[in-house]
């Protein structure tokens, strides 16, 4: 393999968990709901953004 390409993984299992709460830990900011304000028009949930990024 020549120094040009970025080194790969054909054995590896998964590029992505099984589910996003195995990457995010529990007091990581997408789990924190509890912060958002009745102020402005309604947010979208958090989880839903997350999966639309992801």
């Amino acid at each position: 393999m020549t120094k040009h390409f970025k080194p790969c993984n054909r054995h590896q299992l998964y590029l992505l968990p099984s589910s996003i709460d195995e990457w995010l830990p529990e007091n990581h900011l997408t789990r924190l709901t509890s912060h958002y304000s009745n102020k402005g028009s309604q947010a979208y949930d958090p989880a839903m953004i997350l999966s639309l990024l992801v």
